[in-house]
């Protein structure tokens, strides 16, 4: 008589070699239940994976209690009562899968099952176990080569170039070959109604059928929410599933899933597969396999129409890589080569080349004052006016942020680059009227001429751009023609540049101080700070040649925070030396490169830390156009240094651009009045002395000092007095002199006092921060 351990291991060496014997996961699941259930003389038997069951024995096909069988895997009972079968005895173990475990189940109305029957079962669960893994692994391969030659065939026919559409058949044909002959369809967007998709490949799909799925709605069915998700849809009960399609459901489809189909990462339709077969589902392989094929469709179309648009794309590269994108002009390239062409063409004395070198003038104050998305359309304005004013062969280019070029070849008649460059002026200083804003511009012009001496296309450039700028020297809102001279004043510019960044960085610039005077009584009150240099060979440099020549280069940042330092120095000095002596304000002017600067307060502090300048007596003096850059980021800066204690400035008002609302809003203590008001007071123009009598009455109701400036006789003191004017400087008054003769020269007049800060605005102790410095 047979042992239970020599029955159990019969038994499942019997079950091993009976599921071993079959090609396929199915048949091998569909027949391990079929063997279990025999084996244990049982009426049902059932294979679970996650909540799903895969094959059921003891069941009609269509009445397998689905939901009764997953219950009672996932209970703890050993007894459950199975319908049509009555109260049954219950044994269930895990199996494995290799996506997850799941559950094997045996049911019988006899005796309960035995401990050595569990084992037995679970034993036979691990050889199931196995034998699917190994199927899996034998139909993965079997598939994956199969998969990998139809992919290289497809692959080989995209990079041959072939016809799209046999592309297409081909990857709709391998689909449904190795998904077991389902129905496979491609289908793409109109491009009239993007919202419909058209089949442009099938297979499987018989004739008459093949019109009532030729068509599709995105965002409808599988295929229409794969391209309106853009991603895998599967849908695995199609007869009971909302998403379904009419024409779908009446030929019979069970289950189908979609992928999308893309061209350079936009998607642009779909490929489909659809099954006639009763419970199909798709398993992760076949999933894969899917998106692999889309994948190929997608490539195939890419290439296709990137081959189609390859003449369109070189054409278009080109045309960007001449023109300009903001404008549509050409650009310096197409300059240079228009200019090539042109001086080829010189071979005759009648032909003649110019170039026009157009730069709008105070274009950055445009884009500080409106922001770049004016000054973009300021540009665009000045481009279709550019082309307003030149002939049909010109050729007009953008070659700058705000510089043109025009290219005028004519014959024999140089007249005609004049006229040319009067038509540009005209046009571009009229009012442009972009928007609500009505901004107008100026533009300078230079102009040059091809010559025996011109050597290459870039000089006669270069040339236009050397008499541009002599243009803006001149005035701005002007045209100059190149003259040779002009190309030495440029090297001797350059010259210039490099001699004063020695002289900067060896720190050779002095400074020198001019007395501002009290009006009434003659007494000194402050100074204003001059920078001066010296040069070894040039002698005296004016300030009006390198103060702009540093501010151009950069260079004005540290020349600044020399002249600073060197200030509060020698009045901190001074006044230790004098500390009887009244306070005077000590003036220093400052650049909008500095006040741009987050870190300027940090500079000014650390210029006057341990000197013994008190921060309400310095006085920072800035220009009027420094208001109007970056505003916000400007006021902000103003406001700290005038919270530290400090005093501002505003220096040649009336001048500029300064508005009442920008005087109410900035802190400024003092207003300098331009020297061209004072000169004109002289003369006893009555307008002249209306205006500078109205910046007095402006300072007065504003709280604002007023300081006149260029002081050069008795006749205007005289005058200023006469309209209230209380402080000025200028050579009548005294000369700008050195610091020690500054010195001498205070010890021999009466000295007073700055004006104290107005108590309207609070201020913070610079003194604290001094000591922090």
């Amino acid at each position: 008589m047979e042992t239970p351990s020599q029955w159990s291991a019969q038994q499942l060496a019997e079950f091993l070699v009976a599921v071993s014997a079959f090609a396929d996961e199915t048949r091998a699941v569909q027949g391990g239940i079929e063997f279990i259930t025999e084996a244990f003389e049982a009426e049902v038997g059932a294979l679970i994976d996650r909540g799903r069951v895969l094959a059921a024995r003891g069941f009609p096909a269509d009445r397998t209690p689905n939901e009764m069988l997953v219950e009672s895997a996932r209970g703890d009972r050993d007894t459950v009562e199975i319908p049509g079968v009555g109260h049954c005895a219950v044994l269930c173990v895990p199996i494995n899968f290799s996506r997850g475990s799941g559950d094997l189940l045996v049911g019988r109305s006899g005796s309960p099952f035995s401990r050595e029957e569990s084992s037995l079962l679970r034993a036979m669960a691990r050889v199931l176990s196995l034998t699917l893994h190994n199927l899996r692994v034998v139909a993965s391969l079997r598939a994956r080569q199969e998969l990998l030659e139809r992919l290289v065939a497809i692959q080989r026919s995209i990079s041959t170039r072939e016809p799209v559409t046999g592309i297409l058949d081909a990857i709709t044909e391998s689909t449904s070959a190795l998904l077991g002959g389902e129905l496979v369809t491609i289908h793409f967007r109109e491009t009239d109604d993007p919202g419909t998709l058209t089949a442009v490949s099938t297979y499987g799909v018989p004739e008459s059928r093949g019109e009532s799925l030729a068509q599709r709605i995105v965002g409808e069915g599988a295929v229409g929410r794969a391209v309106a998700e853009n991603s895998l849809v599967v849908i695995e009960d199609y007869q009971s599933n909302p998403d379904a399609v009419h024409e779908s459901l009446a030929f019979g489809v069970q289950a189908a899933m979609a992928a999308p189909v893309h061209d350079h990462g936009e998607t642009v339709g779909g490929m489909t597969t659809s099954s006639l077969a009763a419970g199909r589902q798709y398993s992760m392989t076949e999933r894969e396999l899917l998106l692999s094929f889309a994948e190929l469709a997608s490539l195939a179309l890419t290439d296709a129409r990137t081959v189609d648009a390859l003449h369109w794309a070189v054409d278009d590269a080109l045309h960007r890589a001449l023109h300009d994108p903001l404008t549509g002009l050409a650009n310096r390239t197409r300059l240079l080569d228009r200019l090539d062409n042109a001086f080829e063409l010189r071979q005759h004395d009648e032909y003649e080349v110019s170039v026009l070198y157009v730069d709008l003038d105070d274009f950055k104050t445009i884009n500080d004052q409106f922001g770049h998305s004016t000054g973009d359309r300021v540009l665009v304005a000045a481009a279709e006016q550019l082309l307003a004013s030149v002939g049909e062969h010109d050729t007009v280019a953008r070659i700058g942020g705000d510089e043109f070029a025009v290219l005028i070849e004519s014959l024999g008649d140089p007249a005609v680059a004049n006229r040319t460059a009067e038509r540009i002026l005209n046009l571009i200083s009229a009012r442009s009227g972009i928007g609500s804003t009505g901004v107008s511009a100026n533009a300078s012009i230079g102009i040059a001429f091809s010559s025996a001496e011109t050597r290459s296309p870039e000089e006669v450039l270069r040339n236009a751009d050397i008499a541009m700028y002599q243009a803006k020297g001149a005035g701005k809102g002007r045209a100059v023609t190149f003259e040779a001279a002009m190309y030495e004043d440029l090297l001797g510019r350059i010259e210039l540049e490099a001699d004063l960044r020695r002289a900067v960085e060896n720190d050779e610039l002095e400074i020198y101080f001019q007395p501002i005077v009290s009006l009434e009584d003659q007494r000194i009150v402050g100074a204003e700070t001059l920078a001066r240099w010296q040069h070894p060979t040039r002698g005296w440099v004016t300030p009006l040649t390198f103060i702009p020549l540093a501010e151009t280069t950069g260079l004005i940042l540290p020349l600044g925070s020399q002249i600073l330092q060197k200030a509060c120095i020698w009045f901190g000095n001074w006044q230790a030396a004098h500390p009887q002596a009244p306070r005077l304000g000590l003036s220093v002017n400052v650049s909008a490169w500095q006040i741009q600067r987050p870190e300027f307060a940090d500079e000014v502090v650390k210029a006057i830390a341990g000197t013994g300048v008190a921060p309400s007596t310095l006085i920072l003096e800035i220009t009027e156009s420094v208001l109007m850059q970056d505003v916000d980021s400007t006021l902000t800066r103003l406001h700290e240094l005038n919270g530290m204690g400090l005093r501002l400035a505003i220096d040649d008002f009336g001048t500029g651009f300064s508005a009442l609302s920008y005087l109410r809003r900035f802190p400024v203590d003092f207003l300098k009045i331009d020297q061209s008001f004072v000169a004109a007071l002289r003369s006893g123009e009555q307008t002249i002395r209306q205006l500078t009598e109205a910046i007095l009455v402006l300072g007065s109701s504003l709280g604002i000092e007023c300081i006149a400036e260029g002081v050069e006789d008795a006749a205007e003191l005289n005058a200023l007095r006469d309209l209230g004017c209380r402080w000025g400087q200028g050579w009548y008054l005294g000369a700008p002199m050195p610091p020690d003769e500054f010195g001498e020269y205070l010890a021999s007049y009466p000295l007073g006092a700055m004006p104290d800060p107005v108590p309207r605005r609070a201020t913070r102790g610079l003194q604290d921060q001094q000591g922090r410095a």
